[in-house]
């Protein structure tokens, strides 16, 4: 995979595309998001040119599938999570893009912080929701930055 950031970068003029796959890498490992795959990593077309596209498509991340994590469990419970696209935990997938990109992903946000990130969100949930939603977001966002220490 990692080659294939460096083949993305010299097609695409994208000098640092292999940061960016780090930085998405990162970020899936944060939120949980076990859905990336090929089809979900992109560049945008400028013109003549290409540019890095905004992160997207964390649908899966946050233990917000209630299907597959069902809300009476524990959310700690659902969190053997398994990394996609290179079919490992995010652990090794991220030390194996960190090993040639460096860290992107700085971690400077308390529990409070997450707490306060999720107020507004929550007022679009039923009353009766917004206590596990936050529960399921807080757990997973800590035990999952807790597992690469990205403070």
């Amino acid at each position: 995979m990692l080659n294939r950031a460096e083949q993305t970068a010299q097609l695409t003029g994208l000098s640092r595309f292999g940061q960016y796959l780090t930085l998405l890498f990162e970020a899936d490992m944060l939120a949980g998001n076990e859905n990336r795959h090929l089809n979900n990593i992109a560049v945008l077309r400028r013109g003549e040119g290409f540019d890095y596209c905004p992160l997207f498509d964390f649908g899966a991340g946050l233990l917000s599938n209630t299907r597959g994590y069902q809300l009476d469990i524990e959310p700690r419970a659902h969190l053997r999570l398994h990394a996609l696209p290179l079919g490992t935990t995010f652990g090794r997938q991220v030390q194996a893009a960190r090993a040639v990109y460096c860290p992107q992903l700085e971690w400077t946000f308390t529990a409070d912080d997450i707490a306060n990130a999720l107020a507004r969100p929550l007022e679009f949930y039923a009353q009766r929701d917004r206590a596990d939603i936050a529960d399921r977001v807080t757990v997973c966002i800590q035990m999952q930055a807790n597992k690469q220490l990205l403070r």
